[in-house]
């Protein structure tokens, strides 16, 4: 099935974004089992250790790839400015508010797509959606059993707001986007598998197993991590408490973001639409409108 969507939507001129982790490395294994080899990119905040620049780099030499180390610089300055850069470039008419982990996970963006030389860019960030190895699935879990976590999974099926923000941001800059793991069999196959059993051995382990022979060829297997946090980022954005924008000694760097958002005059929600689940169908409502999107099944969302 993986290599089936790597064969569909890859050309010679596909590129893949790699930070090492489960994710992206399926999308890897998946490109070589097509005889694939494609260059890859990632990237790394100066000065900070990245368990994702270290993996990025044992996988590629060891398959003989080609991988483009993109670096963001990491003085103050930097991300004061690429802070503000950010929050510009989000189209915020697709929220309710500002996002921490938007803003941090878009923030690579800014540099990937002046580097990225490719029509195509592959990316694993929706692999999350399958697998739920999160704190969230974890209290669902705890709280409300496999059931709970197997709703929360099925609510996240639709392409999320932060995969279609990476979408227009790499076709502003001319690079068609594509989520590896947002297609309808990815989505039919895991709703089989409940959410303990494809994290049971390992988390991801759903991801791992299909590539195992790749995964005991060297080991290469690190636990998940957001790349926000692997990379350095987070801590890096925490810097931003300790500046004029954090006029009342907020403790989150959250309020930060939503100061600056204020003072550059963001508007929020235009094109926000939320669930609504009626008898078996789901519908989204626009928060500022009566108009409803309809969506009857899974795969309807997934191709949305």
């Amino acid at each position: 099935m993986f290599v089936q969507r790597w064969a569909d939507i890859a050309t010679t001129d596909t590129a893949l974004l790699l930070s090492g982790g489960v994710d992206s490395m399926t999308a890897l294994f998946a490109a070589l089992e097509c005889g694939h080899k494609p260059r890859c990119y990632t990237f790394y905040l100066s000065g900070y250790k990245s368990a994702d620049l270290a993996a990025a780099r044992k996988v590629t030499d060891y398959f003989g790839l080609e991988l483009i180390e993109v670096g963001i610089p990491s003085t103050l300055d930097d991300l004061i400015r690429d802070t503000f850069a950010i929050i510009d470039e989000v189209d915020w008419e697709y929220y309710l508010g500002v996002r921490k982990v938007t803003i941090q996970t878009m923030h690579p963006l800014l540099y990937t797509t002046k580097a990225i030389e490719e029509s195509k860019i592959v990316a694993g960030l929706g692999g999350g959606k399958l697998s739920l190895d999160s704190r969230k699935a974890s209290i669902e879990i705890y709280h409300g059993g496999e059931e709970a976590a197997d709703d929360l999974r099925c609510d996240r099926y639709a392409v999320d707001d932060d995969s279609l923000q990476y979408q227009r941001t790499y076709q502003r800059a001319g690079i068609e986007y594509l989520d590896f793991y947002a297609f309808t069999d990815a989505y039919r196959w895991v709703r089989e598998i409940p959410v303990i059993a494809f994290n049971q051995r390992k988390a991801k382990w759903g991801l791992v197993k299909p590539f195992l022979d790749y995964w005991k060829k060297r080991p290469m297997y690190r636990a998940p991590a957001p790349y926000q946090i692997a990379s350095g980022l987070r801590r890096f954005h925490d810097r931003l408490l300790k500046t004029r924008w954090n006029p009342k000694g907020w403790v989150q760097v959250q309020k930060v973001y939503q100061q600056i958002a204020k003072e550059r005059g963001v508007r929020f929600g235009a094109k926000y639409y939320f669930p609504v689940q009626i008898g078996p169908y789901r519908h989204e409502v626009h928060v500022a409108s009566p108009r409803i999107r309809v969506f009857y099944d899974a795969s309807t969302l997934a191709e949305f």
